[in-house]
């Protein structure tokens, strides 16, 4: 078995305007319904109509002056003699691997390198992520084990296969044992409670025959379970592509990556006007504190993080200014009872019924997590935020929700980090564990509003949400 490409990055993991060209290119023209002619190179390729999308059944092949290597040695010239024996056979069999950039703009005209959102519509179409085997190729994926069967049924006509990839400057691996193509989707930050990992340069792929898709049962050998997996990795690799035909409005031109909801639209037209903000208040019977109020998308909010004394809650750093400034970080078990009569802690749909209605716009990042463009800036006070590169980190309280970045407190040392720089929300909604739960995250660098999970033990704020509007 040849060895994984070491950089790749497991990961368990959506809406804008882009603008618009006044002509749209023209599109290559079939030779038939089925295939696809390249006009730039003049090479065919099959295509296949799975549910409403029409896919190339074959990865692309058209070579470019960097950025992309074929199976013949390219890649590594130690590795020359290797390829070499099998010759020409993989530059159209597998088509060549390309990385990041160059996938993003490989695509004849008319076709475009699929995002998360097309790969979840044909994964939903063939039956859901555990349907890869009806994807794979009748052929050509290694046996991992004697007597273990990776082939596919290639019910849809997909034909995947395993092209594997490339480190640039190195070498060729996973060839027949992996496949995995490019999504044109880029991973964002995602900060972590006790640290923070800078991971700009990563993008999402899909793939198939992972490692983590293989399971060893009671008395040896490997079984598969054929899942169509979500990972990122750094953009620089190689993987191959596969083109999706763009649909009507996009050949148009009209090419929308991201799409306002109706409401988000609205919404943001009246805070363009900077309509007066109107607070309400609300007083704790339990301890007299009082906290304003906002009204956002058909919700009454707390504007102020909660500040209310339990058992596992902290004022950061343990210092009582930071809790008059920025309120209590809470373990989770506490904040899902930490809200005065009558509030809640806001569910993972409330959160995004606040971000939505303040102007955010959705864009789905694949996996389980959700990436609100532009809400951060909207939703972020207007101080209280440090500067980053000389740059503000305050954003522009369009609907007087007043963010604050209160830190974090990490379960393990009792660690404090990141006031001043990051705000950590609690949801009420768990993730896949009950050892973890979502929280929702705003940092002074960028205008978003991210989701992430966390352990139950860390401290985060809490912001709670009226039980009636």
């Amino acid at each position: 078995m040849r060895k994984l490409l070491l950089t790749t990055a497991a990961v368990a993991a959506a809406i804008g305007l882009a603008g618009c060209s006044k002509k749209p290119p023209p599109e290559s023209a079939p030779e038939t319904p089925n295939t696809l002619l390249d006009s730039r190179d003049g090479q065919t390729y099959r295509t296949v109509k799975i549910g409403e999308q029409t896919w190339m059944a074959e990865n692309m092949n058209y070579k470019t002056k960097r950025g992309s290597w074929l199976y013949d040695g390219l890649c590594d010239k130690d590795s020359l003699s290797y390829y070499t024996t099998y010759g020409k056979a993989f530059d159209k069999r597998y088509g060549r691997v390309y990385d990041w950039k160059r996938a993003k703009k490989i695509c004849p005209a008319g076709w475009k390198l699929p995002d998360t959102a097309d790969w979840n519509m044909l994964v939903k179409t063939v039956g859901g992520k555990m349907a890869a085997k009806t994807l794979k190729s009748k052929n050509a994926w290694n046996k991992w084990e004697e007597g273990s069967d990776t082939n596919g049924t290639d019910d849809f006509g997909f034909s995947a296969l395993p092209g594997g990839g490339c480190v640039p400057n190195g070498y060729f691996e996973i060839m027949d044992d992996f496949g995995r193509w490019w999504t044109a989707t880029k991973y964002t930050n995602v900060p972590e409670a006790g640290k923070w990992r800078r991971m700009n340069n990563f993008a999402y792929f899909r793939g198939m025959n992972e490692f983590d898709n293989i399971t060893k049962p009671t008395g040896g050998g490997y079984s598969y379970r054929d899942e169509i997996t979500e990972r990122i990795d750094e953009m620089s690799i190689g993987y191959s592509v596969r083109c999706v035909q763009k649909n009507r409005t996009e050949r148009r031109g009209s090419i929308r990556k991201r799409v306002r909801t109706t409401a988000a639209a609205a919404a943001a037209n009246r805070l363009e006007k900077h309509l007066p903000i109107i607070y309400d208040t609300l007083t704790d019977e339990r301890d007299g504190k009082t906290y304003k109020t906002i009204a956002i998308g058909g919700k009454r909010w707390m504007a102020e993080n909660l500040n209310y004394e339990t058992d596992s809650s902290w004022c950061y750093n343990d210092t009582l200014s930071y809790c008059e400034t920025y309120g209590r970080l809470y373990a989770w078990n506490a904040a899902k009872t930490a809200c005065p009569a009558g509030y809640h802690l806001p569910s993972r749909e409330e959160w995004d019924n606040l971000a939505g209605s303040a102007g955010g716009l959705f864009f789905p990042l694949g996996g389980d997590f959700h990436h609100w463009d532009l809400a951060g800036k909207r939703l972020k006070a207007r101080t209280g935020w440090n500067t980053y590169k000389r740059k503000s980190g305050n954003g522009k309280d369009n609907c007087g929700f007043s963010a604050l970045p209160g830190g974090s407190r990490h379960r393990d040392a009792g660690d404090f980090g990141y006031a001043g720089a990051i705000g950590f929300w609690w949801t009420s909604t768990e993730f896949f564990v009950d050892s973890h739960a979502l929280y929702r995250y705003m940092d002074n660098y960028h205008v978003n509003m991210d989701e992430h999970y966390g352990r139950k033990d860390h401290g985060y704020s809490v912001r709670c949400v009226a039980d009636r509007p």
